[in-house]
């Protein structure tokens, strides 16, 4: 009988000392990082800071094209997911998830059948999710086709990528760009430019946060326009 019950006790033992480092090791099902909002000093760069902003470029004759900067409403916050693998268990997935506050423009030229997103968003690093990092990043995206008929605009992917604030994430941000510190375009001399050179070929564009998009040409003969006023 007591050696039953060393037996049962031994079980016991091995039994939750079994389930206690499944336990420990067993990644979750899913993973909420949390909510996060733009620093308001993220949010302080954004150019546009109406509504509805019309906006004035002009080509090296002088001749003047129009174009409307629209606030997205609403703008707020956005669930976002990926799937990781579990560090401890790679043939399982973990579903990672954050709330982020984002921000964005379109900026409309019709005479030229092009839009452009103008996007500030909170950034989590997914991979290092346990960590809690996040950055704060800007992204254009252009172009974006107006389509004949009602206003839909076609997304391409961002051409360029600005850390707006590095926050606790001590890794490089992949793909960003680094803004050249003057370029002059026509006449004008601009500060801190942002520029996609070099990544679509069929039109080049230039950006800071001073006035937003400041120029842009269709390749390989289109005209040069550069910005010129608010309206």
């Amino acid at each position: 009988m007591k050696v039953i019950i060393v037996f049962l006790n031994l079980f016991l033992a091995l039994t939750i000392s079994f389930s206690v480092s499944c336990s420990d090791t067993a990644c979750p099902a899913e993973y909420k990082m949390g909510t996060f909002h733009l620093l308001g000093t993220s949010r302080d760069l954004m150019p546009y800071k109406d509504s509805i902003v019309n906006l004035v470029f002009r080509d090296s004759i002088g001749n003047e094209i129009h174009g409307t900067a629209t606030r997205l409403i609403p703008t707020g916050f956005g669930n976002t997911y990926t799937q990781v693998k579990c560090p401890d268990n790679p043939d399982q997935d973990i579903k990672v998830s954050a709330i982020l506050e984002g921000l964005e423009y379109t900026v409309a030229i019709p005479d030229q059948n092009l839009a452009f997103k103008i996007r500030f968003s909170v950034r989590p690093n997914f991979e290092d999710y346990q960590e809690g990092f996040i950055r704060d990043i800007g992204y254009v995206i252009l172009p974006d086709t107006i389509q004949p008929g009602p206003n839909i605009l076609y997304s391409a992917p961002p051409q360029i990528v600005i850390v707006l604030n590095q926050r606790n994430d001590p890794f490089i941000s992949p793909g960003s760009n680094i803004p050249s510190d003057t370029v002059k375009l026509l006449q004008s001399v601009f500060s801190n430019v942002y520029m996609n050179l070099n990544k679509r070929e069929e039109i080049e564009f230039y950006y800071n946060h001073g006035f937003g998009l400041i120029g842009f040409r269709k390749n390989p003969t289109g005209m040069l326009y550069v910005f010129d006023r608010f309206e």
